[in-house]
């Protein structure tokens, strides 16, 4: 069962939201077609190109009207165009080959305009290739840096690292059995002059007893006591500095 076709049919009191809105959108698109109207009128008259190399004039008639509305006073007249500028000294454009493909083109601002479009695009093509390469070689070194040199410098590091230590090593033992062998020899020294003093001591004292009484011949062999203690710690000071 189908509806009535009646159900489909709008009711007045929703023509308003409708209405509103086709005029909304109608409003928009005049807004939009003056905006456009503006860029288009300050492309056509306010755009500057570059001037021709050879300092040509076009003779194209709208190209001379542009020229006329974009002149300057005397007073603030330019003397090169910067564009071209640009173009000739840091792009060097008259470096690259002149193009002879649009040579049937009868505007010679035109003209122009698509041979330096044509020369910066081989330029950036150019530019594209050399940043290539220079990236090829760029991970080339990298591969070179990280697969030979960092090894090889740590190898021959590591390699030299050891033999100065081993070289370090058997320097220092050599020095250390010097050392030792002079302080055994030292302290034998000690041990023999010390036993030649305890015997001049023992007969010092002995030759005194017999010739000295009880009394000096005590008070003597005391001083002398004090003296073999004083001169054995003098020794023993002296061979602590020898270590």
């Amino acid at each position: 069962m189908t509806a009535p076709a009646s159900n489909f049919l709008l009711n007045t009191e929703n023509y308003e939201p409708v209405f509103t809105i086709a005029k909304q959108i109608t409003t928009r698109i005049q807004e939009n077609e003056k905006i456009l109207a503006r860029i288009a009128n300050v492309v056509d008259s306010k755009i500057k190109y570059p001037q021709l190399p050879n300092g040509e004039k076009s003779t194209d008639h709208e190209v001379g009207e542009l020229e006329k509305t974009t002149s300057k006073p005397d007073s603030v007249i330019e003397t090169g165009d910067p564009l071209r500028i640009l173009l000739d000294q840091k792009f060097k454009a008259n470096d690259i080959e002149d193009v002879h493909q649009f040579d049937n083109i009868e505007n010679p601002e035109l003209r122009q305009l698509l041979c330096d479009n044509y020369k910066l695009l081989q330029m950036k093509k150019a530019n594209a290739e050399k940043n290539k390469n220079l990236l090829e070689i760029s991970h080339e070194y990298e591969n070179l840096l990280l697969e030979a040199i960092i090894p090889t410098l740590a190898k021959d590091s590591s390699d030299r690292n050891l033999q100065n230590l081993s070289r370090i090593k058997s320097e220092e033992v050599e020095q250390k059995l010097l050392a030792q062998q002079d302080l055994w020899n030292t302290y034998q020294r000690y041990l023999i002059s010390v036993d030649k003093s305890g015997r001049l001591v023992e007969e010092l004292i002995e030759v005194l007893e017999n010739s000295l009484d009880s009394k000096e011949a005590e008070r003597l062999a005391l001083q002398m006591i004090i003296l073999e203690t004083f001169k054995n710690q003098r020794s023993l000071k002296h061979l602590r500095r020898v270590r």
